[in-house]
Order: structure tokens, then sequence, then C-alpha cells
């Protein structure tokens, strides 16, 4: 039986939610006391549960934020019938999105 798209690797939510819980132990150790976690994509209940997690495990000092972006930025991205400049709604994987990700990506890497 298949499930989900190819390629795709399962992992069971316990075992994600570790993941992201002590690889903020291990940036916290490094000095980061800021930690933003940029979703794209799903799972972000199960990323804010990792950090409600983490911060009962450990009581550590910090900021901690799991934040899905596109909700973050999606009334910017109006359409002009909302008073926007957009003439088609901005959803999922759209030139919308896909645009402003490279934008947010590529000005990392430089």
């Amino acid at each position: 039986m298949a499930s989900g798209m190819f390629g795709t690797v399962m992992v069971s939510d316990d075992a994600f939610e570790q993941t992201i819980m002590y690889m903020m132990w291990g940036l916290w150790n490094d000095g980061f006391r800021k930690q933003i976690f940029l979703n794209n994509h799903a799972q972000q209940n199960e990323i804010e549960k990792a950090i409600k997690r983490f911060m009962n495990t450990f009581q550590l000092p910090g900021f901690y934020l799991g934040l899905e972006w596109h909700r973050a930025v999606r009334e910017f991205f109006e359409t002009r019938d909302k008073g926007g400049q957009f003439e088609t709604a901005f959803i999922h994987a759209d030139e919308q999105e896909t645009s402003l990700a490279f934008s947010c990506f590529l000005s990392l890497s430089r």
C-alpha cells in the first residue's frame, strides 16, 4: 500500500517531535536563544507540539516560534476585488508563493 507522494519518508509524530526538540537543544547549546522555525508546508501542529515539548522538558529561557509563513503574509497578497494588486488569490504553490520563497531563501544564501 502506497502512502504519500513518491519519495516520501514516513516518520512517526514522536520521532518528528524528538528530532525538532533535540535540534532546538543543540541550537540552544550553541547560543541561539531566539529560534524561529519557518514552515512552508504542513505539519505545523507537530512543530508547535515539539516546541512546547522542548520548553516543558528542558525549561530553558529563550524565544521559540513555529511560523507558517504563508499564513503570516497572506494579507499582503489580496486580489484587486479586495483592494490588493493581484488578479488571482494567494494559494499554496502558486507563482506568488514560489516567488516569495525564492526571494526569502535566495537572500539568505548571499
